[in-house]
């Protein structure tokens, strides 16, 4: 697998999720407006963390597993029987926690019990989702990026079109509704077109359960779980703050521009995950590593740069037809924003190889520590310069995230 034809794939996956993004964010933003935008950005950043103990997050241990033994069939068998095992317990766990804490949990996050059951329908699917993850991370490990290609293109139609009906018909209840049922019909995909590949069978998830792959996964389990935890739970603080300092209304207009933040960089983002990850994990000399990072810089830097400049100079045409001329508000915080991506995808090329070799320790380290400045950063720079304050602190935090990155990785620390 090269890295320009990832980029290539890459790029096919983010231009339909774009697309699929672009009406659901439309359609969300005309029928809602900004309220119904944070709102949904709540959930969003609860089922990001509810997900993570689905499955014990050990997404990321799978794809670099999954490389790592190619040519050893024995033990992928190991590896898939008891990443099966470990999604379908956790799951099972989770779900039942959601049942039981419905009310509670729609009343902390929605301040109304009124959508207790949209957390009940969240879990009868969270196992779907699991299994999900499960075939994806093997794909991608597998570097068969074609047939991610073609998952992540079906998943993005589905979700546009569940969504779009739901919010249509229901409003905001639809929308929090359509973010729970879409993986479980992209998992009855999923299957279909994984299992039809003679390398993969039913048979490999039916061996015995490995501790010493339990083992080997629970690194990545801690790793992703500090991850999928410090990075919504600081959002959701930022977003609160904005909320009781600002109003509710800045609250979606910065929701809205991590959204565009999000979706533009998501080609630089899923070229790490499917290319990187299982590359690094397979490199051993130095050498060859520092030449995958020189080709990842040539090829990412050039066109986050270029995107930026571009997304800047046109911030208000986008803002319009992303949300509507009332999200102009938003357009000071494009500056900023932009600045820090460039800084956030430069240290990402180097975090994924912290992550491939699984340094536990300093990559939980730095996760806490920057997700902490970030909230106490934007706490202080909002009360100083109002809602552009939030990303200052975020260009600021990803500038420094960058230079921990280079210096460890200078001093052969990762």
């Amino acid at each position: 697998m090269k890295l320009f034809s990832t980029a290539l794939f890459s790029g096919l996956i983010t231009l339909v999720k774009l697309a699929a993004a672009f009406i659901v964010t439309k359609v969300v933003a005309l029928y809602i407006g900004a309220p119904g935008v944070a709102v949904v950005g709540s959930f969003t950043n609860f089922i990001t963390i509810v997900l993570a103990f689905s499955n014990a997050s050990i997404n990321n241990g799978i794809v670099k597993y999954t490389a790592e033994y190619i040519n050893h069939p024995g033990k992928t068998q190991r590896l898939f029987s008891t990443s099966f095992r470990i999604s379908i317990v956790c799951s099972f766990f989770v779900s039942l926690i959601l049942l039981l804490f419905s009310k509670r949990i729609s009343s902390l996050l929605f301040f109304s019990p009124f959508y207790s059951d949209v957390i009940i329908v969240f879990a009868f699917t969270l196992v779907f989702y699991s299994l999900n993850q499960l075939l994806v991370s093997i794909v991608n490990g597998k570097s068969e990026i074609k047939l991610l290609t073609v998952i992540n293109i079906i998943g993005s139609i589905i979700s546009l079109i569940i969504t779009v009906a739901l919010v249509f018909y229901f409003g905001l209840k639809g929308a929090l509704y359509a973010l729970v049922l879409t993986q479980t019909l992209v998992f009855f995909i999923s299957f279909l077109i994984v299992f039809k590949k003679k390398w993969l069978t039913l048979s490999e998830f039916l061996h015995p359960f490995d501790k010493k792959m339990l083992h080997r996964l629970s690194a990545f389990t801690i790793m992703a779980t500090i991850s999928a935890i410090m990075v919504p739970v600081t959002q959701i603080a930022i977003r609160n703050t904005i909320t009781s300092t600002l109003g509710i209304d800045n609250a979606g207009f910065w929701q809205g521009m991590m959204r565009i933040s999000d979706s533009y960089l998501m080609i630089a983002n899923i070229a790490l995950a499917t290319y990187f990850l299982p590359k690094f994990s397979q490199l051993r000399s130095r050498k060859e590593i520092n030449t995958e990072l020189l080709n990842g810089y040539k090829l990412l830097v050039p066109f986050t740069v270029f995107s930026c400049i571009t997304l800047y100079f046109f911030r208000y045409p986008v803002i319009n037809l992303l949300f509507s001329s009332k999200f102009f508000p938003m357009s000071v915080l494009f500056k900023w924003q932009l600045l820090g991506d460039i800084f956030k995808v430069c240290a990402f090329v180097l975090s994924y190889l912290m992550l491939a070799k699984a340094k536990i320790k300093i990559y939980i380290i730095t996760e806490v520590l920057f997700s902490a400045l970030y909230f106490v950063l934007s706490f202080f720079l909002i009360h100083s310069f109002g809602l552009e304050g939030t990303t200052m602190a975020f260009a600021v935090v990803y500038f420094l995230y960058f230079l921990c990155m280079l210096f460890l990785f200078l001093f052969k620390i990762i």
